[in-house]
């Protein structure tokens, strides 16, 4: 009978005490056994006078259109006298006497991954990129969990979502390792995905060196509107949600003011941003390209731009292709988190008191409320982000902008 994704669901329903093989021509067929566990794909064919079975995978994962391709990839084999059974075999062999992760890698890369992916590019990407640089080099049989653990939080501190892909990817191919015979047990077996969601990712700030090299590549790297959201982050020090989930009507430009309500703020309380020069120059660009999408929004989605905003991952993926260049090569890697780290620590570096550098970075609320008044508290906050902004500014040796106001403020440094 011609297969089709329905009757094959239809056959696996039944109930069966005995093995079933249903054919779909040229030697495809599916097997069902009882207990309704999910069909397996398979290919039958003749060499050299020898009836011989080759297993595909399993159904739904493999799917019956990519069973059929891979029928006519083997067919091929067998029509040059070569048999797929053995050639797998011969692959398991070789597998299993690789030593280094890379070595492995290339095996599996073969033997494994087509049939149970038909785009593998994703995969050897991830491995290219995340794994084999840091894995690459190491006997397979000495992988442990301290350096896998190692790999997954750095790569959390940069990209949270690929640390759980870098999960899976490890996971399959340590799980072929075992199926082979090249290992006994799986390293992953002991690191749960919750493990990932659970570490404390390490916080680092960009010092002024770093800065130097780091933002003239972030806009030498990213269009004007990607690397905007990476030095608002810097320029503002509120969290990337917060900034990439913003709206136009809680910004007042005129006035340089940025209200984020409650609602939107991790603890939970309203925080007023007063905009340096830099700050309001960025946002007025960023307004002038929402106009043209009719977006409410200050970094809108590019698919739904009246509906949503960017997703996420927006800022840290801006930085993940900066670091990536060639000439940043040895740049320790940092995350949107960082930057907030960073505008606290220049603060502090500059000569703002903690507390006025608590009330702009909206991390606690402060006794010196108090003891302040709310005017001198603004003014000090002024001056604080403005500040900041002109000694980036002199990092990135662009002309600074406006002038700290002299009149009564609280102390930058007490």
């Amino acid at each position: 009978m011609k297969l089709n994704d329905k009757n094959i669901r239809a056959l696996a329903a039944q109930k069966r005490d005995k093995k079933q093989v249903v054919a779909d021509g040229a030697g495809l067929c599916i097997e069902f056994r009882p207990g309704g566990r999910h069909p397996t794909w398979i290919y039958r064919y003749s060499i050299e006078g020898k009836r011989e079975t080759f297993t595909l995978g399993r159904y739904p994962d493999l799917t019956l259109k990519r069973a059929r391709e891979l029928r006519l990839q083997y067919g091929a084999m067998v029509v040059e006298g070569n048999s797929p059974a053995r050639a797998k075999r011969e692959r398991k062999a070789e597998a299993a006497r690789a030593k280094t992760l890379q070595e492995f890698f290339d095996r599996y890369r073969t033997e494994r991954l087509p049939g149970v992916r038909k785009n593998i590019t994703p995969v050897v990407r991830a491995f290219e990129n995340d794994i084999l640089p840091t894995l690459g080099k190491s006997d397979i049989r000495d992988i442990g969990r301290d350096q896998i653990m190692l790999l997954l939080l750095n790569k959390k501190s940069t990209a949270p979502t690929m640390a759980l892909a870098v999960h899976d990817h490890l996971n399959a191919l340590f799980t072929y390792a075992v199926d082979v015979g090249a290992l006994t047990i799986n390293p992953m077996a002991s690191i749960k995905k919750k493990v990932i969601h659970n570490m404390k990712a390490r916080e680092r700030h960009l010092t002024e060196a770093e800065l130097s090299i780091f933002l003239p590549a972030v806009y030498e790297r990213n269009d004007q509107t990607s690397a905007s959201v990476v030095e608002l982050l810097l320029l503002t020090g509120v969290r990337k949600r917060e900034l990439q989930e913003a709206r136009w009507s809680e910004l007042d430009l005129d006035k340089s003011i940025w209200h984020i309500p409650a609602a939107r703020m991790k603890m939970g309380s309203p925080h007023t941003v007063y905009l340096s020069t830099q700050a309001g120059q960025i946002f007025r660009y960023l307004k002038e390209q929402a106009a043209l999408v009719g977006s409410p929004f200050v970094f809108p989605n590019q698919r739904t731009p009246k509906r949503s905003a960017v997703s996420q991952t927006y800022a840290n993926n801006a930085i993940m292709r900066t670091l990536k260049m060639d000439s940043m090569a040895d740049f320790e890697n940092c995350t949107a988190h960082d930057l907030r780290m960073t505008f606290s620590t220049r603060l502090s570096e500059l000569g703002v008191r903690a507390e006025i550098a608590d009330l702009c970075i909206a991390h606690k609320r402060s006794a010196i409320e108090g003891v302040y008044n709310r005017a001198q508290l603004k003014e000090s906050r002024v001056a604080a982000m403005q500040l900041l902004g002109n000694e980036i500014d002199r990092i990135m040796g662009r002309a600074g902008h406006g002038a700290l106001p002299d009149s009564n403020v609280v102390p930058l440094r007490g």
